[in-house]
């Protein structure tokens, strides 16, 4: 426990340390409300982003985070806004918004399903994903953020990984932030993708129908 209100969760990979770096996301209780969850998770990230696999990182990670909310309790400036808002990273030049559209040839385990889950919230993608035969995952996001969720993706043990469709846009198109829903079947997911026009996308993707428009 960082403090009362906010807890650092790690999840180690088989592979840990030596070539897998800790899977690690937040928990809060709700006093912390969803503008500061981001930011925090902003820098978590970046924080994680820094640490190079092959050494003992779960320290150096603590010990990271910890000081920047040392500093957050004491600004240097004592004029300064004391809030966890301060915090704020610089915004990113990849901010463009991404979803894709990933398939795999199972999700049956609940571990990856766990991980999808709360990894997804802890980069505040938004999304479906559909496990069983196959399984798919729809996230949406910043460009940076998909990015780094489906590296961390392949780093698992999977029979078949790959993305089958991909698209950027300016504005977002999946709500709310911060969540990722499982459904029980593909006609579900169908269903909730044509609510935002995504249907041709996702059909087009899984090859079920040409000539995708989004």
């Amino acid at each position: 426990m960082i403090l009362e209100t906010i807890s650092l969760v790690f999840e180690l990979p088989n592979e840990y340390p030596s070539q897998q770096k800790p899977n690690v996301h937040l928990e809060f209780d709700g006093s912390i409300d969803n503008v500061d969850r981001r930011n925090l998770r902003d820098y978590l990230h970046r924080i994680i982003t820094q640490i190079e696999p092959g050494n003992e990182s779960i320290d150096e990670i603590v010990t990271n985070f910890r000081t920047s909310l040392d500093d957050y309790r004491e600004p240097s400036n004592p004029n300064a806004d004391n809030s966890i808002d301060t915090l704020r990273v610089p915004s990113s030049k990849h901010d463009e918004i991404k979803i894709v559209l990933i398939w795999t040839h199972h999700l049956l385990s609940t571990q990856k399903r766990k991980f999808i889950r709360d990894r997804s919230n802890s980069l505040s993608l938004a999304g479906y994903s559909k496990p069983g035969y196959p399984g798919v995952i729809v996230v949406e996001g910043t460009s940076e953020h998909v990015d780094l969720f489906i590296q961390e993706l392949k780093e698992l043990r999977w029979q078949a990984l790959s993305v089958k469709a991909d698209s950027t846009y300016q504005n977002t198109k999946l709500t709310p932030r911060d969540s990722l829903y499982e459904l029980e079947s593909m006609s579900d997911l169908t269903r909730e993708l044509a609510k935002v026009g995504l249907e041709d996308w996702f059909l087009t993707g899984i090859g079920l129908r040409t000539g995708a428009t989004t």
